[in-house]
């Protein structure tokens, strides 16, 4: 077990605490992974408010540890201009408490598509993407992607199950609360300012 963990055993008795001790974590987490990701990647904020179709004076308010109205549809917009996949999930307290331990700029980091080493191949002469004939628009990929999930989900759980439904709009927004030593402690990790 974690010293962190052990340190705060007590005050995680109290439900609000806790939740209010995740809050700030996800936010000073996600507000410091867009700035790491941007300047990995040598963007400036001009440039990565281009990327994602926001003005750019939107940027440093995303990059504010502070802030708290995170949407999923914004989220989206960030992995799409870093060329990486948005991953959102429920975790135990104790696993968010070991992530905040491991804290450092290179755990933040991820390499955009073209680096990931999982789909570096031999380059060819063309370096085009070419859709397949049965693949000519948007809505037949996603058919085809959801069709290609579905058979994993078969031949890996043994029964059929359906894909999950989507937000559809709705809006994670966390509670707004200013900053707290958690969060400059996050950023000071981070190697941020």
């Amino acid at each position: 077990m974690s010293e962190l963990v052990d340190k705060l055993r007590a005050e995680f008795q109290d439900k609000e605490y806790r939740d209010a001790y995740a809050d700030e974590c996800l936010d000073t987490m996600i507000a410091t992974q867009i700035k790491v990701l941007r300047e990995q990647r040598g963007m400036t904020q001009g440039q990565l408010a281009v990327a994602t179709g926001m003005k750019q004076p939107r940027i440093p308010v995303l990059e504010d540890a502070t802030y708290s109205n995170w949407s999923i549809n914004t989220l989206k917009r960030f992995a799409k201009a870093f060329d990486v996949a948005l991953s959102v999930k429920f975790e135990t307290f104790s696993k968010l408490i070991e992530d905040f331990e491991n804290l450092s700029r290179e755990s933040l980091q991820r390499p955009a598509f073209e680096n990931d080493t999982h789909f570096q191949t031999q380059r060819t002469t063309s370096r085009r993407f070419h859709r397949p004939k049965y693949l000519p628009s948007r809505r037949r990929s996603r058919n085809w992607a959801m069709s290609r999930i579905r058979q994993t989900q078969v031949s890996n759980m043994g029964s059929r199950r359906k894909p999950p439904k989507s937000a559809g709009g709705m809006q994670g927004a966390l509670s707004s609360q200013a900053a707290n030593e958690l969060g400059i402690q996050l950023v000071a990790a981070a190697g941020g300012n």
